[in-house]
């Protein structure tokens, strides 16, 4: 028979000189297990003694009066084969399955043993212990069973119907949701608890046939889903992952990592009219993107976006989106605010591509702390900036088609940029900025632009359209190769550009309108120069 052994036993008796059976207090399993000594002299299996079974130990004479009897071995957990071919002898078929039901309390599923279709029963409570010295004993069963495994639903790869059942089952569980190296992405999934979901390998791989469907919705606070790549060239349309905050849900600690997606319709958005709060997104890369890379207007306070980096190269016209559009429009004074690190948009430097723009923040009450991202080769705006309070840290722009970056009616914040233009590039439009402030309702409000270095736009390096709310002040830096000029303003607000250098702007290096401009710097014809407009050179 196949044994299984478990814990150490010591069972002691007292010789009389009559009795000749001991009760065992487990099954040895097999008779070569025993070492069984009287008075400390050990005694032979099979001619001082046996064992035929269960746990009657039988003596050939009787120990004698006054003696010790002491019996090592092992505890044997099962003979699982012993017992199915003992019922098989006693009654065919019907009687092995009799045997094998009569150790069903601590046998798992039957795997195959060899190509001839022969099988062994896996034993549920074979002993488990770490290498580790505190660790404890249990057994290899619920060792097994403190996760859910993807490969236990489905033989092949797995579809999107047997990933929602396994997901189910984590989630009734609490277990952590392990997956296959590979699924396919061709059904909706929806996650309504917590959940955390771990692809395997370097990540698992998940193929998305002809469909139009958006993919893994999320419903439940503390959902975390990581190493994934996502295979989309075969996808009609849809979203890849949805936050869905129903009709007024609070969502918290939703985590989203090291997650690479090809060719998507569409990356990560929100739905519904409640809210989500500490929403963590790191590493997630969308290559060949043929729609929005993350789309939210349900931040209602911290986001944190790290290291997710969006790519239009490739798309074409299918890429006409914004990669980064955040919203807080109607979340008032809750809206929004968190932190972009080292997220990059790569663009298809198309000019009729306008609407592929890299980063759209609207309506932020909240402070947005951005730092070393970078808007490359957009179709349209680089970065724009509308009626948001407290934007801080460094960007840098370039090469986009329109505006490199546009603030509209914004507030208190303070940004380095850097910038680079299209002048001199074949099909570069005309005309574009790289630092634009714009006042639709009430202007820009204390904005400090601390410039790096700015070059080539086929407009002016900084212009400041009509009054603004407040002062705009722009410190250090350099400024040259404009085909327009360094600064032109209107308006009468104040307006400051200390500590920079100008050179080679070809229209000329300033054009202000109003005695509350003021510019203080170094020309690229020598001297320093202070001075307030109007006026023009």
């Amino acid at each position: 028979g196949v044994i299984a052994y478990g814990a150490a036993r010591v069972d002691k008796f007292d010789g009389n000189g009559v009795q000749v059976s001991f009760a065992l207090s487990a099954s040895p399993g097999s008779q070569n297990n025993l070492r069984v000594s009287i008075d400390g002299v050990v005694q032979v299996p099979g001619d001082d003694f046996t064992w035929a079974g269960g746990t009657a130990l039988t003596f050939a004479a009787p120990p004698p009066a006054d003696t010790k009897v002491v019996v090592q071995y092992q505890e044997a957990l099962v003979d699982i084969a012993g017992a199915e071919e003992a019922g098989a002898a006693a009654g065919g078929p019907a009687g092995a399955a009799a045997g094998a039901a009569a150790v069903a309390g601590v046998v798992g599923t039957r795997l195959p043993l060899d190509a001839s279709g022969a099988t062994v029963a896996v034993p549920r409570n074979v002993p488990y212990k770490s290498t580790s010295s505190s660790s404890v004993t249990r057994t290899l069963q619920a060792r097994l069973e403190d996760a859910i495994y993807l490969a236990d639903y489905a033989t092949g790869t797995p579809n999107s119907a047997a990933l929602q059942q396994a997901i189910n089952d984590a989630q009734t569980s609490g277990k952590t949701l392990y997956l296959t190296p590979s699924i396919a992405k061709d059904a909706p999934v929806v996650i309504t608890a917590p959940c955390s979901i771990v692809g395997v390998g370097k990540k698992t791989v998940a193929t998305s046939t002809a469909v139009n469907i958006n993919w893994i919705t999320i419903r439940s606070s503390d959902v975390s889903i990581s190493n994934l790549q996502l295979e989309n060239v075969a996808s009609t349309g849809g979203w890849d992952f949805t936050i869905d905050t129903g009709a007024g849900l609070s969502l918290e600690r939703i985590q989203i990592r090291n997650v690479t997606a090809f060719h998507s319709k569409g990356g990560m958005r929100d739905i519904g009219t409640g809210n989500h709060v500490t929403v963590d997104i790191d590493n997630y890369f969308n290559r060949i993107l043929k729609g929005p890379h993350i789309q939210f207007s349900r931040s209602f306070a911290y986001l944190d976006i790290n290291n997710s980096p969006a790519d239009f190269n490739g798309s074409g016209a299918a890429g006409n989106f914004k990669a980064f559009s955040l919203t807080g429009t109607g979340l008032g004074a809750g809206s929004g605010g968190g932190k972009f690190k080292a997220c990059h948009v790569l663009g298809e430097a198309n000019s009729a591509l306008t609407n592929q723009i890299g980063f759209d923040f609207t309506d932020y009450a909240a402070p947005w702390f951005i730092g070393d991202i970078t808007a490359d080769s957009c179709g349209g705006r680089g970065y724009r900036f509308t009626r948001c309070n407290k934007i801080e840290g460094n960007i840098t722009a370039s090469l986009n088609q329109d505006h490199a970056v546009t603030f509209v009616d914004c507030s208190f914040s303070n940004l380095i940029i850097n910038g680079q233009g299209r002048r001199g590039l074949g099909g570069a439009s005309a005309s574009k900025d790289i630092v634009r402030f714009e006042a639709v309702s009430g202007g820009n409000n204390s904005i400090n632009i601390f410039v790096g270095y700015l070059a080539d736009p086929t407009g002016n390096h900084v212009t400041v359209v009509g009054t603004q709310g407040g002062p705009v002040n722009i410190i250090g830096g350099a400024a040259t190769g404009a085909t327009g000029r360094a600064l032109v303003t209107t308006g009468s607000s104040v307006v400051q550009w200390t500590g920079f250098v100008w050179n080679n702007n070809a229209a000329g290096n300033y054009n202000i309108a109003s005695a509350l401009h003021w510019v203080e710097g170094v020309f690229a014809s020598g001297g320093r120069s202070t001075f307030n407009g109007p006026g023009a050179a």
